[in-house]
């Protein structure tokens, strides 16, 4: 059969150019594809980078102050005889105050470690085991002897395996409603009720252990408010020389927090 070569020869030419744009167009993609992944990496990246730069300067701002606020500062210190460093407090109309993260980290590791903190954990941002979520969250030392003191004013209450405050019963009481506010308004309460705190004290700066329950008995809580980060936090009067009534301590504590 004899082959038209007016025909074979623009096929061959026509199946060559399909071969070309084929070949090319994997090797685009390819590339494009490459191309993708690299970019993907790039922005991991940068937004890793990122949140460590806004970590960075967040605990930057937090934890130290303005040349201007350093200079009111010393002016107080001065005045009033303060010798704690510069860094854990805050100024306001000639007076000094620990700063709320400095006093809130100092007995939020006191109560989950039952300790004394160094002054490098509590200008870090981070403390280990501290609650996530929000709610009611009972420290662990706590729980048994929390669980019976409000069950013994209202049995409607469990604690779960994150250590949160529950309502299993009466939904609607007084302090049912208080726990679903807490939960609602995307606050962290940490409960403590061991009588003890740890604080920075204002004068010199020293941290130190506070057993408030012993010198008081009648004393129902110490109260920590950072109101900065939504969170707070309540050290509670254990009640071991029975001067109070459970009632006393669960009403108090819902009103203050």
């Amino acid at each position: 059969m004899k082959v038209n070569k007016k025909i074979v020869i623009p096929v061959i030419i026509l199946l060559v150019i399909v071969a070309i744009v084929v070949i090319f167009y994997m090797r685009t993609r390819d590339n494009s594809d490459k191309q993708i992944v690299t970019d993907n990496q790039t922005e991991t990246q940068n937004n890793e980078t990122k949140q460590e730069e806004n970590l960075s300067e967040q605990n930057e701002v937090e934890n130290s102050n303005s040349e201007e606020e350093n200079e009111r500062i010393n002016k107080v210190k001065e005045q009033y005889g303060f010798t704690g460093d510069n860094s854990l407090y805050t100024e306001s109309n000639n007076e000094l105050s620990i700063k709320p993260s400095i006093a809130y980290r100092t007995a939020l590791i006191g109560s989950l470690e039952q300790r004394k903190p160094t002054y490098e954990e509590i200008n870090s941002i981070n403390v280990n085991g501290e609650p996530q979520n929000a709610g009611i969250w009972i420290s662990p030392q706590s729980r048994q002897i929390f669980l019976n003191c409000i069950n013994s004013v209202e049995n409607s209450f469990e604690i779960d395996e994150n250590g949160y405050l529950k309502i299993k019963s009466g939904f609607n009481s007084k302090y049912s409603q208080k726990i679903n506010q807490i939960e609602q308004e995307n606050s962290l309460v940490i409960v403590d009720m061991t009588g003890i705190d740890y604080i920075v004290d204002v004068v010199t700066g020293n941290i130190f252990k506070n057993e408030f329950e012993a010198m008081d008995p009648y004393m129902i809580y110490e109260y920590f408010d950072y109101e900065e980060a939504n969170k707070s936090i309540i050290i509670l009067n254990s009640n071991q020389m029975k001067r109070l009534s459970n009632q006393e301590i669960i009403d108090t504590m819902m009103d203050v927090i």
